[in-house]
């Protein structure tokens, strides 16, 4: 495990930490038990935790946490698979300045939450198949990227880690519905 003490994390063209005045001090100040901010909405939050994790089986690449979170006083259902959803780290790079110069990276297009998807998502919070958070609580789990290996982490002492997220997850409290994207 490795705490990153200057993790700057960019999403929605906020840079969190910053001193860019495209970003509203607001979003550069807001975490979550130290855990920075990728995309806030009504019914959920998604922040990642400033720390990279190793596993043996990952020779190369590493596991960054990341944690879903109950804002409504309803439970919340989210669209992914068993404890993942679809926010995911999306490029890295180790800077002594505190935003990147260079935006190269490709992109998802987020699914449309039109009124098919939000029939369907509602049906699945009904029928039980969606991920549940109550209210209050959060869920976190460890996602994976790669293209590197811990010399390079090493190399970032000192420096700030840029690390842009990128995805989608969909939310309901059986009522609304909302698409969270970290773009």
């Amino acid at each position: 495990m490795r705490r990153l003490a200057a993790l700057v994390v960019l999403m929605a063209g906020l840079v969190p930490g910053a001193t860019s005045a495209d970003s509203p001090p607001a979003a550069r100040r807001e975490a979550w038990n130290g855990r920075p901010l990728i995309v806030r909405g009504k019914l959920a939050a998604v922040y990642v935790e400033p720390m990279l994790h190793r596993r043996a089986d990952l020779p190369r690449g590493f596991l960054v946490a990341l944690w879903i979170r109950n804002l409504s006083d309803k439970p919340i259902g989210i669209d992914g698979s068993g404890e993942t959803w679809f926010i995911h780290p999306n490029q890295w790079t180790v800077t002594d300045e505190s935003a990147r110069t260079a935006v190269d990276e490709r992109t998802l297009v987020p699914v449309k939450l039109d009124q098919t998807r939000r029939a369907e998502l509602l049906r699945r919070m009904q029928a039980g198949t969606l991920t549940v958070i109550p209210p209050g609580s959060s869920l976190a789990s460890h996602v994976k990227f790669d293209g590197s290996n811990w010399a390079d982490i090493d190399k970032a002492e000192g420096r700030n880690f840029i690390l842009s997220f990128d995805g989608q997850v969909l939310v309901t409290d059986g009522k609304d519905c909302e698409s969270l994207e970290a773009k």
